[in-house]
């Protein structure tokens, strides 16, 4: 299962180029530019222990639900919910896997076992990629009644948007950041595309 991960790292790249990561990061490792090197497997494997009933890995703030406060829903997918959170005073994101219903068209399929395994991937990535520019930190995850849901940093606003034709345009809030501080944007840019380069 933890070799599924690597594929995920290129499918899930394009989601830095839509975040205000680079001035909200919390960069905590060190690594070579497009290097999966012992640690972050080592990272990976402790992910993957803990999935199978062992520990916590050590670098984990949030190990049950009770550890953060789950705020209001900002998306809902086919097979995943995203809520703000807080933990302590920071601001979060509470990823989660959405159940089956057994009125579903998915009743009697794998499609549970999909839908966690696809979250059980971000995770990996989160841990395999943790510090690397426009990599959002991943804090920790918990497990209730079996259901996985992991949690990461809150981001920030999105840079584009869509117009009323659909079409993508830039956001309000990456127009509002881009006036205010020119020179910041053109380096979130580029720290957005390096980190894409050098690990996506």
């Amino acid at each position: 299962m933890a070799q599924r991960w690597a594929a995920m790292l290129m499918v899930h790249a394009w989601a830095a180029s839509t975040l205000l990561v680079v001035a909200n990061a919390r960069v905590t490792a060190k690594s070579t530019p497009g290097v999966i090197n012992g640690e972050d497997m080592k990272r990976v494997r402790a992910a993957d222990a803990w999935l199978n009933g062992g520990p916590p890995p050590p670098g984990w703030e949030v190990k049950t639900k009770a550890d953060v406060s789950i705020g209001k829903e900002l998306a809902r997918g086919r097979s995943k919910c995203v809520r703000h959170g807080r933990l302590g005073r920071e601001k979060i994101v509470v990823v989660s896997v959405l159940p089956v219903s057994n009125s579903s068209n998915f009743a009697g399929t794998d499609e549970a076992r999909n839908r966690r395994q696809h979250l059980v991937e971000e995770m990996y990535f989160f841990e395999a990629l943790r510090g690397r520019p426009g990599i959002p930190t991943l804090r920790g995850a918990f497990l209730e009644n079996g259901d996985l849901s992991i949690v990461v940093d809150d981001c920030g606003a999105r840079i584009t948007g869509l117009d009323h034709k659909k079409q993508p345009i830039a956001s309000d809030a990456w127009r509002g950041f881009a006036k205010r501080d020119p020179l910041g944007a053109a380096r979130a840019l580029l720290e957005v595309f390096r980190s894409v380069v050098d690990y996506g």
